[in-house]
């Protein structure tokens, strides 16, 4: 681990890196902004072009919304913004401190696009109408990401309960599974899912054909054994995500 970066035994211990904070401040202003459009200008049909909605999407060609989205949170829980803003200062920065700003936001974008494209698979075929909004995809996708690169870090969930980093990403994982078989709330599932997915196959480099032929020539050498290298950073209302 890179002594530079090491990650605090802290919850609280997030770092505000450049990139980092221009996200915040920009999600923050567009929250502000959405707030007036919806309340003082009466114009809630604004928000609607930059909701992520499979109809939309698909039918009508608005593919920004697959980035637009992630700027756009509940106006009426500011909880949902604080939460993902929170989630973002305290795992992001010790990310681009790491692989630098450029990167670091290469890797929210994508991750974010890819919970979106998995929102928009399985909104396709079940709820094509519903909009998604929220940046929470690409937040556990960095959290993922924090997770398997310091896998070993101490954490102090809510500064009281220790953990290590890999303990707290399989912590998350088991609560949004949890939400998707009990079905309790408007969470986006398959956008939660998307973004630690996307993470998790970036990170590992299983987005690379190579790697995939390095596995399956592995295979054909010894038939009873896979070979897995470990590799380092390379109808409803709106779901919120």
């Amino acid at each position: 681990m890179d002594q530079a970066v090491r990650p605090r035994g802290s919850f609280l211990g997030g770092m505000l890196t450049p990139v980092v904070r221009a996200l915040l401040i920009s999600m923050a202003a567009t929250y502000a902004a959405a707030l007036f459009a919806l309340h003082w200008l009466g114009r809630p049909e604004l928000l609607a072009y930059g909701w992520l909605v499979p109809a939309d999407v698909i039918e009508k060609g608005w593919v920004w919304q697959l980035v637009s989205y992630l700027w756009l949170h509940d106006p009426g829980s500011p909880w949902h913004l604080l939460v993902n803003l929170f989630g973002l200062y305290m795992f992001g920065g010790f990310l681009e401190r790491r692989w630098g700003g450029k990167a670091f936001l290469r890797y929210y974008l994508l991750t974010g696009v890819g919970a979106g494209l998995t929102v928009l698979l399985v909104g396709w075929f079940y709820y094509p109408d519903v909009p998604t909004i929220g940046c929470s995809g690409a937040v556990l996708g960095v959290a993922t990401a924090f997770g398997l690169i310091y896998a070993d870090a101490p954490i102090f969930l809510f500064g009281v309960l220790p953990m290590r980093a890999r303990t707290m990403l399989l912590l998350i994982l088991a609560w949004v599974l949890l939400d998707w078989l009990t079905q309790r709330s408007n969470v986006s599932v398959a956008g939660h899912l998307g973004g630690m997915f996307w993470g998790w196959l970036l990170v590992s480099g299983w987005w690379r054909p190579a790697r995939w032929r390095a596995a399956l020539a592995a295979r054909r050498r010894d038939p009873n054994v896979v070979r897995f290298e470990r590799r380092g950073p390379g109808p409803r209302g709106p779901w919120v995500n």
